[in-house]
């Protein structure tokens, strides 16, 4: 009886470093995903800027005489 119940500890154990690792892989996952997105909006919001100071300039010339 004994043993079987370290046979379902090991297997316990084992299936908690697999859980261990999966998390640990979810959560380099969910890092990764968040860098990239926060990268994105930098980029967004300096395209925006450029287009802003374009449409600023071509503003300009279209007002003059």
């Amino acid at each position: 009886m004994e043993t079987r119940f370290d046979a379902i500890d090991r297997k316990l154990a084992e299936h908690d470093g697999r859980f261990e690792a999966l998390d640990s892989k979810v959560e380099t996952v969910k890092k990764a995903a968040f860098g990239e997105s926060l990268v994105g909006r930098y980029m967004a919001a300096e395209v925006e800027e450029r287009l802003a100071a374009i449409e600023e300039r071509l503003s300009r010339l279209e007002r003059r005489p």
